[in-house]
Order: C-alpha cells, then structure tokens, then sequence
C-alpha cells in the first residue's frame, strides 16, 4: 500500500501567496490532498450519510 504524504491546510495555503509561483509539485501535492470521488471510491447521494468503500481486507485489519 502506498503511503500518502499529507500536508496541512496552512501548508498547502502557503503555496498560493501573492506573489509566488508553487511549483509542479506544488500542485501534486494540493490535488492529492483532495478527496477526488472517482479515484476514492467516496459515494454520496442527496438524504444519505457520507460512505467510503473500502476493501474488506482493509477494513478487517482495521477491526484487529
């Protein structure tokens, strides 16, 4: 699995001053920050709760 590098807010926030310019992988890291619901798996319809698939390998380990 691999592992996911995270920033905070106010890190990525600190990319986009005025003035600056972030760099390509600048912008790797913002769009990797955001949950994108095609490549996540995240589901959400209107009048239901938020849901996040996972395999259930992973949610088994999780459980342990």
């Amino acid at each position: 699995m691999p592992t996911i590098n995270t920033k905070t807010r106010v890190e990525l926030k600190s990319y986009f001053r005025k003035g600056l310019r972030p760099t390509e992988a600048q912008f790797g890291e913002l769009i990797d920050a955001v949950v994108n619901p095609k490549d996540d798996g995240v589901l959400k319809s209107g009048g239901t709760p938020l849901q996040i698939q996972a395999d259930s390998n992973t949610a088994n380990s999780l459980q342990k």
